[in-house]
């Protein structure tokens, strides 16, 4: 996935709904107290008018970074309605509050239409430095196997946290690639995160507008086709494969397997046939610098 810009603002805020929870885990405030927000009506209709980000430091609760006016707002997840959901002023005027998510896994979390993505992790799931372990095996044997490090000496490959919400980032501005550690993925899944990832460096790197135009043409797409998501949206489900950039760092990702990897957007391309990725091979990597990356 391609990672937008940084947000120029941060606040720290969890989620609580309003129908509320028995008890939350300790390290959460209770979500059955009644919260004091700016206005001194617990009750009042909350502006959200920022999602900063969301994270989930505690396996099975959602935190949200988010600017706006504090009091009850409509959630939802997955397109699943939470329904109302309190959030608290702090002193600072930043909104703050506390969940258990329904939801273990990826999803898109919305707080009326303001939304953001974030990965949930079970309780039970393996520990994040057990992730991360297995994380950088992964990013370590692609990038001795394929040297993709050598070939693009400007990047920085990482393994990251489990916050973001995706299985990794490709930041272009910074020439930065972040492996996200969540844990529960397998090293078969890190390996193909990390050669799709490599997929968007290609793109940043190797491609152009006339090289993309001819991409969507021997892909079968539309030439009006969208090549990337704009900065705010989070499309859910299969839609998050809908877009040109995330097409062909799936068929990266299947060059780099040697054909082996199915792209996971079946439903907006058909998978390439043998002669469509010799060309796609070719419109990349005409002189063949780059023939150490294929399998």
């Amino acid at each position: 996935m391609r990672k937008p810009g940084p947000h120029a603002a941060r606040a720290v805020v969890a989620l609580a709904l309003a129908s509320g929870l028995a008890a939350c885990a300790p390290t959460a405030p209770d979500a059955t107290t009644e919260p004091t927000d700016a206005s001194g009506v617990p009750d009042a209709q909350a502006e959200v008018t920022e999602i900063v980000s969301l994270s989930a430091p505690i396996p099975g609760y959602v935190d949200v970074v988010a600017l706006g006016a504090a009091g009850q707002v409509d959630a939802s997840t997955n397109g699943q309605s939470l329904g109302a959901v309190t959030l608290i002023a702090d002193e600072d005027g930043t909104l703050i509050a506390s969940i258990s998510s329904p939801i273990v896994g990826a999803q898109t979390f919305c707080l009326a239409d303001q939304c953001g993505r974030v990965y949930v992790t079970d309780p039970e799931a393996q520990t994040p430095e057990a992730a991360a372990e297995v994380a950088q095996t992964a990013l370590d044997e692609v990038l001795a196997g394929t040297g993709a490090a050598t070939t693009f000496p400007d990047w920085t490959f990482v393994v990251g946290s489990q916050m973001s919400g995706v299985g990794g980032t490709t930041d272009a501005e910074r020439r930065i690639v972040t492996i996200n550690a969540t844990p529960g993925r397998t090293h078969e899944e890190y390996v193909l995160t990390v050669r799709h990832e490599i997929g968007h460096v290609i793109d940043v790197e190797a491609m152009d507008d006339a090289l993309r135009a001819e991409y969507l043409a021997i892909r079968g797409l539309p030439p009006d086709t969208r090549w990337s998501r704009g900065a705010g949206e989070h499309p859910t489900g299969d839609a998050r494969w809908h877009y040109g950039e995330e097409d062909f760092a799936e068929l990266v990702a299947t060059l780099m397997s040697g054909g082996s990897h199915v792209p996971r957007d079946s439903d907006f391309a058909a998978a390439p046939t043998r002669g469509e990725l010799e060309q796609i091979r070719e419109l990349i990597d005409p002189d063949g610098t780059l023939a150490s990356l294929w399998g």
